[in-house]
C-alpha cells in the first residue's frame, strides 16, 4: 500500500537527529564510495527533534539514494554533502549532490507520486518515481517541509528538509 499522510500515524519520540542522521548516512556511504563519489558530512551535534526513527530513515534514505543514483552516472570525483544545522526553532538537513540536476519545470513536480523526469539522463536510472513522494509525505507528517533546488541540468541538486526542533524544556 502506498503511504498516505492521512493513513500514517507515526510513533514520534524525542531523538538525537544528529546521531540518527550519521547512522542513516553510514548505510549509504559504502555504495557512494564504490561509485567513486566523495561522501562528506557536516552534522551539528546534539540536535533534538521528535521523529519516528524507522520512517525518517526511509525518507532520508530516499533522498540519499537519489543523490547517489543521479550522481554516479556522471563518473567519479563528484561529491555528495550531507549537513545538519539549526536556527532558533528549526533543524535543517541538506543533501547536496553534483549529479545530473533538474530543469525548473521538473523541480516543481519532483515530489509528485510516480513523477519521473522526461530527461534522457534521468530515464536511464531505474526507479519507481515514489521515493521523493514518500519522503515528502513522511516529512510533512513530522511537521516538516522538504524542497529540492537545482541550478539546472548537469548542475546537481540540493534537497533541504526542515523539521521543528524539540524545545529544551520538554521531556528528555
Amino acid at each position: 500500500a502506498i503511504l498516505s499522510r492521512h493513513s500514517y500515524h507515526p510513533q514520534l519520540t524525542v531523538t538525537d537527529l544528529s546521531s540518527d542522521l550519521r547512522a542513516y548516512s553510514e548505510l549509504y556511504r559504502p555504495r557512494a564510495e564504490r561509485a567513486g563519489l566523495f561522501w562528506e558530512t557536516n552534522i551539528q551535534p546534539d540536535v533534538s527533534v521528535r521523529t519516528d526513527y524507522r520512517h525518517m530513515r526511509r525518507a532520508i534514505g530516499a533522498v540519499l539514494d537519489n543523490a547517489i543514483k543521479y550522481s554516479q552516472r556522471l563518473g567519479a570525483d563528484k561529491s555528495i554533502r550531507i549537513g545538519l544545522t539549526t536556527d532558533a526553532a528549526v533543524a535543517t538537513i541538506t543533501v547536496a549532490d553534483e549529479g545530473i540536476g533538474l530543469s525548473t519545470a521538473d523541480q516543481k513536480r519532483v515530489f509528485e507520486r510516480f513523477f519521473r523526469s522526461g530527461d534522457e539522463l534521468t530515464r536511464r536510472v531505474t526507479g519507481s518515481g515514489l521515493g521523493l513522494y514518500l519522503a515528502r509525505e513522511i516529512i510533512e507528517v513530522h511537521g516538516g517541509h522538504i524542497t529540492l533546488t537545482s541550478g539546472g541540468q548537469g548542475r546537481g541538486s540540493t534537497v533541504e528538509i526542515r523539521l521543528p526542533l524539540q524545545p529544551e524544556s520538554s521531556e528528555k
